[in-house]
């Protein structure tokens, strides 16, 4: 979508889609904020505590 259309792709809890506003993407911001690579790999099984 970004590169065929210009549109910003937005995650959040329940997937991605396309921002369409100044307000989703504010959302889809604080939702990367708060997320880590850690906790992405821990909620996808691939984490392995050293």
């Amino acid at each position: 979508m970004v590169l065929n259309h210009g549109r910003q792709i937005g995650t959040c809890r329940k997937g991605a889609f396309i921002i369409l506003t100044d307000i989703e993407r504010e959302a889809a911001a604080r939702f990367v904020e708060r997320r880590t690579v850690a906790d992405a790999i821990r909620e996808n099984g691939n984490f392995i505590p050293v």
